[in-house]
């Protein structure tokens, strides 16, 4: 029988464990944390179940849809019709934005200003060089400003030091021609999914059905146990080094799946690694996040699933409601809204206390009109350091040279957004997951693991 040992255990290598188990292999998952799920994970508190963050699920992957419904069960998912919204300018706009509803919105000195530079970013060849020339020649300079330029230096940084292909992968459309025609044709390419998918009983159900599987067919899931060391011998995998419960123990196996962060994982193999490719690694750089969850004493508090706020005057750029993706997660009566801050784990505001947080948190959302005075009862906070990758102008050169020595060992695999540098989804999650499977169950070569990669830098984004 063969072993495959699979470190970290987030939807990607859950999806990935259960396929493997089915077809005859002793699968054993290593996580670090208490749980599975990864980001994907849901938690209780106090009568609630909480995301880590709004999950969704709407994809346009072949028979993927299919295989969430498999996983999660017929009936225990709703269908729901989305709503988001954006505020710009100090006024909600339906997101994607309506052209017709921004123009009619927004004073007419700026209006004219957006149809000027639409203008000039036709008549003009603009080269794309990064995230900020990408948008300029789509929607001009102005609509650029007002859209896209806040939002991006609240969760990756500098817009001119970010790569364009962040831009294509993370937004729904290109240019102001795009969101026109996703509003007149509709068609399953459209850039804005008119509903999704969610577990009544919280995003997490995915993993947890997915644990169910792989443990009931015999498989290993090890919590709150560290990767040490990986091992290589001529060139191959041969067993990984853990640590659980403060004992150190030797798993032997034949082919090892990881999806830590990329810029973990070298260092892992120690004598097998060139020291100048564990420096590649560690330019890949990753966002931190901090959810917030704001309790308030009332049955509901938003008209959209959620809302984005690219303004620099708040500290957030998105806010949720998780009621209105199933009334299942909280108790009646009451509701609670999740404010994602994004920021580098070594900022202050990532290392302030939860009070300190939920003042400015509850400040901002009384001057966004969502809330009054007096109906929060409960504030939390979750924190993880290592949530976005960060798609600078150099990223792929680093990424490239770190993947190309990591693909000259035998049975070693990259995979999830961690894991791949990838910025995806979940249903690219489970759609990577089978695409690998497929390759290591033929045992196919290593030019198709290539392609499979390629493949899936092709994922993008359906908000």
């Amino acid at each position: 029988m063969k072993k495959a040992v699979l470190i970290g255990a987030g939807i990607t290598n859950l999806a990935l464990g259960e396929i493997l188990v089915n077809n005859g292999y002793e699968v054993t998952l290593v996580e670090k944390t208490s749980k599975t799920g990864g980001v994907c994970a849901s938690f209780d508190y106090k009568g609630f179940t909480l995301d880590y963050g709004p999950h969704k699920f709407y994809t346009q992957l072949p028979g993927i849809e299919n295989e969430f419904k498999r996983i999660v069960g017929e009936d225990n998912y709703f269908r729901v019709s989305k709503k988001n919204s954006i505020r710009l300018l100090g006024k909600y706009f339906d997101f994607p934005v309506k052209i017709s509803q921004l123009l009619l919105g927004i004073p007419l000195p700026t209006a004219f200003g957006i149809a000027i530079d639409l203008l000039k970013a036709k008549l003009k060849k603009i080269e794309v060089n990064n995230y900020r020339d990408y948008f300029i020649k789509g929607f001009g300079k102005t609509g650029y400003s007002i859209v896209f330029e806040g939002f991006a230096k609240k969760v990756w940084g500098n817009p001119e030091q970010l790569s364009e292909e962040l831009a294509r992968r993370r937004s729904p459309a290109s240019s102001v021609f795009d969101v026109l025609k996703s509003a007149l044709v509709k068609n399953d390419k459209n850039v804005s999914a008119e509903y999704f998918f969610y577990p009544k009983k919280g995003f997490g159900e995915i993993g947890k059905s997915l644990e169910k599987n792989i443990i009931k067919k015999k498989g290993k899931i090890m919590l709150d146990s560290k990767v040490e060391k990986i091992n290589i011998n001529e060139g191959k995998i041969n067993d990984v080094e853990v640590i659980k419960n403060g004992k150190k123990m030797k798993i032997k196996t034949d082919l090892i799946v990881s999806s830590i962060p990329i810029d973990e994982l070298p260092e892992l193999i120690s004598k097998n690694m060139p020291s100048e490719i564990v420096e590649e690694s560690k330019k890949l750089k990753f966002r931190a996040l901090i959810v917030a969850y704001i309790f308030l004493s009332k049955e509901k508090a938003l008209n959209d699933n959620w809302i984005f706020f690219p303004e620099k005057e708040f500290c957030f750029n998105r806010i949720a409601e998780l009621k209105s993706f199933s009334h299942e997660v909280c108790p009646k009566g009451k509701t609670v809204l999740t404010a994602e801050i994004t920021c580098d784990a070594n900022d202050s505001i990532f290392k302030e206390s939860d009070e300190e947080i939920k003042k400015i948190v509850i400040a901002d959302l009384i001057k966004a009109g969502l809330i009054k005075e007096g109906e929060v009862f409960d504030f939390i906070t979750r924190r993880a350091k290592k949530v976005y990758p960060v798609y600078d102008i150099n990223y792929r050169v680093h990424l490239s040279k770190v993947l190309n020595e990591l693909d000259k060992i035998k049975g070693l695999f990259t995979v999830g957004r961690p894991g791949l540098f990838n910025y995806n989804n979940s249903d690219h999650s489970i759609d990577m997951a089978k695409k690998t499977a497929d390759i290591i169950i033929k045992n196919k070569g290593i030019e198709e693991w290539k392609k499979a990669k390629e493949y899936f830098d092709s994922y993008r984004i359906v908000d």
